[in-house]
């Protein structure tokens, strides 16, 4: 691969990225709606460990290198996600679109993201740059700067680490540890083979694969020394090393003392994950994944946010990435309580797009112009618009920006007059003690006057690109909850073929494990009667079937059958053979249909595919022609989908447009265990890459 654009048809899986530690997913329902994501919650302090814990750390210093003899045992599985966005210290944000086929970048301030690439295995980034591992070759791509221009600057990764200006990578083949090297046209071997990678302010420190003890890079190759034993997870800020105890019970700090460098302090109690940088620390709760902030003294840690899929931490602030992964929030890293400033995400763009050609489709291309424009003019605050209307800047310059839009505000449905708003801003301003000067400045009372005329008009606006966007939406949700009654009647042929329905199965994908690629079939009342379809065969299940089974178990979902299926693409009730593997992927119980006894735990998803099998079934009871189409998606090389995409469209006995519908369902099971959804074609090991992949049953 020589970049890493739009253009490369990969999808991508999960890794970790600079500094950031492991993101066990939240506590948290995927479904819960967006304003309430990631605001402040009141939540209690992390309660104190359990009497006497022994410290994760080990205590003495017992070898000088991060390499061992022999491999260490299989990672049980660790249903983190890693790392979808990266920081920098000063706070440039990079992210992954949810099925990590496209890069994005934040620009500014504002809410708005900007495609410069995909897809990628993970993202770091530092002043050293933006970095990427492909998903296929895990090369290691670096960012031009522009457009979507990417760079190969190394070979095959596990992982990749970036802080400043320092840039540290591990093989894929050995493990090995190598350092980007000044002239940053070579890599330079330091280390042998380790299990994960840390970085920060503090320096670089690396896990043993063997036994996961934690080591210290002392500048020079090969110069490793142990400075404690294994734990659940580590993480890095410009002064200490962090970790929890292996089973979780306890936060522990490694501060840099030449002293004693092996000194290990207890400074929390049971947590679940840690995030570090220079706005602080950071520990989520393994009850609810609460955000926690510690507040610099042992067993002192700061309320700071609610749940959330993985978070990052630069100089300033703490940014999350909501349960749903749809949209970033960010904190100023205060905790005690900090509201959590809305940063939109690249699915929310996607989204947007999607919706946007809904509506030409529903209402043409002028109302969609209109749309954009009432969106831009919601998003658009009073100060950033008074800071762009000629003559009004001056307003903002003099008194203040809090003042203007604390004056406008308070009067009543925005019937302002120049009266009472320059005894509003005359009020504002006399603590600057240059009030009376000021508002007696031809210049200033010009600015009041032009604004007594424009602010009512904008008010007007704003309440009507409003109503805009609410009729927009209302559209929107028609067309989702009720397809049927959309107005856009797309045009559907009669998709038999000389006056019979038929089935193509498209053939596996023997590059990954020969995973299911979808199924396209045109169905009548005839076709469906003549083809019986049959239940799936327990001689023939898809790749990675064991392995979800053994992944539910994991999280306590332990029906039967461990709640997973062999999830038909064609259904078996609509002529899907249950014996044939290019119709059967590894899916949750959820995502094939509702959960029943005996795993009355599992609250299962609103909409999964037996709900429009069945709408595909009654269309054709109804004597309709549907074309139907079912395509599982895959995150990178795994062999269990993240989601499957199904779209059907019915001719009516009548030659009427009948059944339309486009759905996508989630391959997200529940955790009894944990109390949060997950995707079961998302999933890390415990060295934070993709599985399964293939050769896993």
């Amino acid at each position: 691969m020589s970049r890493i654009n739009h253009r490369v048809a990969l999808l991508v899986s999960t890794a970790v990225a600079a500094s950031l530690l492991t993101a066990v997913p939240a506590s948290a329902d995927p479904s819960e709606p967006r304003r309430r994501i990631m605001r402040h919650l009141p939540v209690e302090q992390p309660p104190p460990p359990a009497p006497a814990p022994a410290p994760a750390p080990a205590s003495a210093p017992v070898a000088n290198s991060v390499t061992d003899p022999e491999p260490g045992p299989e990672p049980d599985p660790d249903l983190g996600y890693g790392a979808e966005l990266a920081v920098t210290g000063k706070g440039a944000v990079y992210a992954l679109a949810a099925d990590h086929g496209s890069v994005w970048k934040r620009e500014g301030d504002g809410t708005e993201w900007t495609r410069i690439g995909g897809p990628a295995d993970s993202v770091h980034a530092g002043r050293a740059g933006l970095f990427a591992i492909s998903p296929y070759s895990r090369e290691v791509y670096k960012y031009d700067g522009e457009g979507d221009s990417w760079k190969q600057v190394a070979g095959p990764s596990a992982d990749i680490v970036v802080n400043g200006n320092n840039v540290y990578r591990m093989s894929d083949g050995d493990g090995s540890v190598h350092e980007w090297s000044k002239d940053r046209r070579s890599w330079e071997p330091i280390g042998g083979r380790a299990k994960r990678l840390f970085l920060g302010g503090a320096g670089l420190f690396a896990t043993s694969p063997a036994d996961g003890a934690i080591y210290k890079y002392g500048g020079k190759p090969h110069d490793w020394e142990r400075i404690g034993g294994p734990g659940s997870a580590f993480a890095v800020d410009n002064d200490d090393l962090y970790g929890i105890s292996p089973d979780g019970s306890a936060v522990f700090r490694w501060k840099q003392d030449k002293k004693d460098r092996t000194a290990w302090e207890k400074i929390g109690g049971p947590a679940q994950d840690l995030y570090a940088g220079g706005a602080g620390l950071y520990a989520t709760s393994p009850a609810d994944g609460a955000l926690h902030k510690y507040g610099g003294r042992p067993e002192q840690w700061l309320p700071a946010g609610s749940a959330g899929a993985v978070f990052a931490v630069n100089d300033k602030h703490v940014l999350g990435l909501s349960p749903d992964r749809k949209a970033f929030f960010q904190s100023e890293g205060k905790g005690e309580g900090e509201p959590w400033k809305y940063l939109g995400g690249p699915e929310v763009e996607l989204q947007e797009l999607r919706d946007e050609q809904t509506l030409v489709e529903e209402r043409g291309q002028p109302y969609v112009d209109e749309f954009r424009k009432a969106r831009d003019l919601d998003r658009t605050s009073l100060s950033a618009w008074l800071s762009k209307e000629k003559g009004l800047k001056l307003l903002l310059d003099v008194v203040g920006v809090d003042a203007v839009v604390n004056c406008v505000s308070s009067i009543k449905d925005w019937d302002i007059d120049l009266g009472s708003l320059l005894d509003c801003l005359d009020t504002a301003a006399k603590p600057l003690g240059v009030i009376r000067a000021l508002t007696k400045a031809d210049e200033v009372k010009d600015a009041v006057k032009l604004a007594s005329k424009r602010l009512p008009q904008y008010s007007k606006d704003v309440g009507q690109a409003r109503e805009r966007l609410n009729d927009a939406r209302k559209i929107l949700d028609k067309v989702k909850e009720k397809p049927e009654e959309r107005t856009y009647k797309p045009p559907v042929p009669d998709c038999r073929i000389n006056g019979a329905g038929w089935k193509t199965l498209l053939p596996t994908d023997a590059k990954f494990g020969n995973r299911a690629t979808g199924i396209v079939a045109c169905l009548d009342a005839a076709y469906v009667a003549a083809n019986p379809g049959s239940p799936a065969h327990e001689n023939f299940r898809p790749p990675g079937y064991t392995w979800a089974r053994n992944t539910m178990y994991y999280h306590d979902n332990k029906s039967p059958r461990w709640w997973r299926n062999a999830c038909h693409l064609l259904a078996d009730q609509l002529s899907g053979p249950g014996d044939d593997l290019r119709n059967l992927a590894t899916c949750t119980r959820a995502a094939n249909s509702t959960p029943n006894a005996p795993n009355k735990a599992d609250p299962g998803l609103p909409e999964h595919m037996y709900t429009f099998e069945k709408k595909v079934k009654e269309a054709v009871e109804a004597k309709q022609k549907v074309i139907y189409q079912v395509t599982p998606q895959y995150a990178g090389a795994r062999t269990v989908p993240f989601e499957f995409r199904m779209s059907a469209r019915g001719l009516a006995e009548d030659g009427t447009t009948g059944l339309v519908f486009d759905a996508v369902i989630p391959n997200s099971g529940y955790s009894t265990k944990f109390h949060y959804f997950f995707n079961l074609g998302l999933v890390t090991d415990q060295a934070h890459r993709p599985v399964p992949l293939a050769g896993v049953a």
